[in-house]
């Protein structure tokens, strides 16, 4: 494997990571997507940081979507802060449904062709809402 990316960089994006780059999992590419630009910069660095007591080569970098064109995995964590207080699990999924309806095209259209690793609640429907939205870019 030599890219991964990861889209989101909550707490659960910078925990995916922090792990990933202390792992035996071998790449040599992390691009990091946020909204959050401002905040994706600083997190890049703490990473970058984080890699000098590490033996690793590894290039981390804020980056755009189209720098996920020959990625082997892409890992989205964005969604909805956990801490929030909501009506319902349905509030939840209406807006994680937005965020992944945003998400998924500009994954695609960067031309990734490979592993989608989803890390928003609620799980088993996200992974669901992936899949539909994948399929729908695919049918164009």
């Amino acid at each position: 494997m030599k890219k991964v990316g990861i889209v989101g960089l909550g707490k659960v994006g910078m925990e995916y990571a922090y792990a990933l780059i202390n792992s035996d999992i071998k790449f040599n590419k992390l691009i990091l997507i946020s909204k959050n630009k401002k905040s994706l910069e600083s997190k890049a660095l703490d990473l970058n940081h984080a890699l000098l007591s590490l033996d690793k080569n590894v290039k981390i970098k804020a980056g755009e979507y189209n720098e996920l064109m020959n990625a082997d995995i892409v890992c989205i964590t964005a969604g909805v802060p956990q801490n929030i207080v909501k009506k319902s699990r349905d509030d939840d999924f209406d807006e994680c449904n937005k965020i992944f309806k945003d998400i998924i095209p500009n994954i695609y259209n960067s031309g990734f062709n490979g592993i989608y690793i989803i890390a928003s609640n609620p799980l088993d429907v996200m992974c669901r809402i992936c899949l539909k939205y994948a399929n729908v870019i695919l049918k164009k």
